[in-house]
C-alpha cells in the first residue's frame, strides 16, 4: 500500500501481484481488494470489477469493496448507470 500512497500505483500493483503470487491455489486473492483499488485508478476496470467480486464473496458485509465494484462497472458500462 505504500507505493499505492506514494502515487505509484503501477508499482502497488505488481506488489499485490507478487504477494498473490506467493501463495499457491490463489488463496491470497480474495482478500487483496486493495488491489482492486489500484486496478481501479489504472483504469483496468474489469480487472478491478473481477478483484472486488471476488472480495465481496468472502466479505459479503463490506460495503466499501461493493461500492467500488459498482464504480468499476459503472465504467464498465456507463450507459447501464
Amino acid at each position: 500500500m505504500q507505493s499505492f500512497r506514494n502515487g505509484d500505483v503501477r508499482t502497488s500493483l505488481q506488489y499485490f501481484d507478487r504477494a498473490n503470487n506467493a501463495v499457491p491455489d490463489n488463496k491470497l486473492t480474495p482478500y487483496l481488494w486493495q488491489r482492486g483499488i489500484s486496478y481501479y485508478y489504472l483504469d483496468k476496470f474489469q480487472e478491478g470489477h473481477e478483484q472486488f467480486s471476488l472480495d465481496v464473496k468472502v466479505n459479503p458485509l463490506d460495503v466499501e469493496e461493493i461500492v467500488w465494484d459498482i464504480a468499476c462497472l459503472a465504467r464498465l458500462q456507463p450507459s447501464k448507470f
